[in-house]
């Protein structure tokens, strides 16, 4: 699943522009869209297990919606 994201030129009369960017769940999210705890997601990212998860600045966990919805299945 992709979000819409609009964009404004930065000068007069420029042209918006239309980025597609993934949905991204933090653990709570995935926990309630799985039924899997959040404590259980935290472990199997240390056992390199679960759905594909990432970093942002180092220390927030996300998860592409997608990549979950591919677990999953």
């Amino acid at each position: 699943m992709k979000t819409a994201i609009r964009c404004l030129g930065s000068q007069a009369g420029a042209e918006r522009s239309t980025i597609l960017a993934p949905v991204l769940l933090s653990a709570d999210q995935v926990s309630q869209l799985t039924g899997v705890a959040a404590a259980t997601l935290a472990t199997w990212r240390s056992r390199g297990g679960g759905p594909r998860w990432f970093k942002l600045g180092g220390k927030i966990v996300r998860y592409k919606y997608d990549d979950v919805l591919s677990w999953i299945e």
